[in-house]
């Protein structure tokens, strides 16, 4: 692996970020910052901040913390201090339009020092980008799980998207760059698409593109409340259903400009499968492999590395160009251990557990819940959880009552939720080193939606071959 911290190259690309100088009348495409920051972001599609107010609120603090109002300028600052693979980023084309960027605050962040203030962010997260030997894009980012894997193997992130602002600030706290915010504004202008040239540019070039696309629409809770409330479901649902599309549009941009991606990984619930009678998988599998990729899918259960049971469908899709130089790609083995991994081993010992006991009547209400579903026989009962063995799958829901995994505090006591730390562990996340996000609720949320990082680790190890 090329170790990052000895990379010259990139001290040396630092050094080419200099103050505009003259007459205020250079123009946004001659900019040295130009070519770093992306066009969309300065001319108005994010809400920016004054830079110096942003680093000053920010930066001078115990933990890289920026504030939820300062996110779209943190993710243009940091991505441009931390990654040199922002050279794409280049103003569009005969823009009429060009006029109407904030000629200050591109001076602002070209003034800016960016080798002591990527020193400086860097001393404060615990996952920096050490190695460089493949690059990688990290959408729907949620906290990082994808991330932390890939850069496990060797990986660097040129860019990274996340809608949800306390996922965005807890993925800062934990890498040191911000993720862009709804990916659609760097893929869409209003409702449409824009152009793949547009997109090419704003998207700097990458390896590995990785992906756990919104699940909702897909879920079998999510169908069901869907369709019980009369909304749109899997692909034709027009808030998360449709960002496959923005995906392939990366892709299909990366593509016409070059060889485009090496591999694209996603992640989804199983019922993907199924949806639609199977309808919707085909179509997903269809389309990648109309922009050039063989697919192999296979659904993973986590409990073969972790304590919990939790099976994801994941994609691996490999240019067609790649498979007929190296070979087919094949799943590594996924194992589940006997005696399985009990959800015993990862419980906190000690410290203030009480604060996270159900209250009386949460617990009478599970309980009478259950009772009904038992005399109707539908199957979903309520239990506490067996500690030999792994534990239910973890969902973003889980806040609202942790029913689906109670611990028991001992004989007539209420029974009490997982913690945060406990979340974290069964998501193969280390929660001594990991920054946990800052509320319960936040953590609940965030852990849910994460996906395994052994998993993800696995999967990426067998992939050096195609990078």
């Amino acid at each position: 692996m090329v170790d990052m911290e000895d990379n010259d190259g990139i001290e040396a690309l630092d050094d080419n970020v200099r103050p505009i100088s003259g007459d205020g009348q250079q123009t946004y495409s001659d900019s040295p910052v130009s070519a770093r920051v992306p066009w969309a972001v300065m001319n108005g599609a994010f809400n920016l901040g004054g830079w110096t107010k942003v680093i000053a609120s920010s930066l001078d603090t115990k933990g890289l913390c920026p504030r939820p109002n300062d996110l779209d300028a943190w993710s243009v600052l940091t991505h441009h201090l931390h990654l040199d693979a922002l050279d794409c980023f280049t103003a569009f084309p005969n823009r009429r339009d060009s006029a109407a960027v904030d000629r200050k605050r591109i001076s602002e962040l070209a003034s800016l020092d960016p080798v002591r203030l990527r020193r400086q962010t860097v001393k404060l997260v615990p996952f920096a980008p050490k190695f460089d030997d493949f690059r990688f894009i990290d959408l729907f980012a949620g906290i990082g799980g994808f991330r932390i894997a890939l850069q496990e193997v060797g990986g660097r992130s040129v860019f990274s998207s996340e809608l949800n602002s306390s996922a965005r600030v807890t993925y800062a706290r934990n890498f040191g760059d911000v993720p862009f915010g709804d990916i659609r504004s760097i893929t869409r202008a209003g409702a449409r698409f824009r152009s793949w040239r547009q997109v090419n540019q704003l998207i700097p070039d990458f390896e590995v593109l990785a992906a756990g696309f919104p699940c909702q629409p897909f879920s079998l809770a999510g169908v069901s409340s869907r369709r019980h409330h009369g909304l749109d479901e899997g692909l034709n649902c027009s808030d998360q259903g449709t960002l496959f599309d923005d995906i392939m549009a990366i892709v299909r941009a990366k593509r016409r400009c070059g060889s485009g991606p090496r591999v694209l990984l996603l992640e989804n619930v199983r019922n993907l499968y199924h949806h639609d009678s199977g309808r919707t998988f085909q179509i997903i599998k269809r389309r990648i492999e109309d922009a050039g990729y063989v697919v192999s899918t296979q659904v993973i259960d986590s409990q073969s590395l972790v304590p919990q049971r939790r099976k994801r469908l994941y994609f691996v899709c490999i240019r067609e160009d790649l498979v007929g130089k190296i070979g087919s790609y094949t799943f590594p083995a996924f194992p589940i251990p006997e005696p399985p991994l009990g959800l015993g081993s990862i419980l906190e010992r000690g410290g203030s557990l009480k604060e996270y006991q159900i209250s009386s009547r949460l617990w009478a209400s599970h309980k009478r819940r259950s009772r009904r579903h038992a005399e109707r026989g539908n199957g979903f009962t309520i239990e506490l959880a067996d500690l030999g063995r792994p534990s239910n799958t973890l969902v973003s829901r889980y806040y609202k009552d942790g029913k689906d995994c109670l611990i028991s505090m001992g004989r007539g006591r209420n029974p009490r939720m997982l913690t945060p730390r406990e979340c974290a562990k069964l998501q193969g996340f280390d929660p001594d080193r990991f920054v946990l996000p800052s509320s319960r609720t936040a953590a609940y949320r965030a852990f849910g939606n994460a996906v395994t990082v052994p998993v993800v680790r696995t999967i990426a190890s067998s992939l050096s071959r195609y990078l």
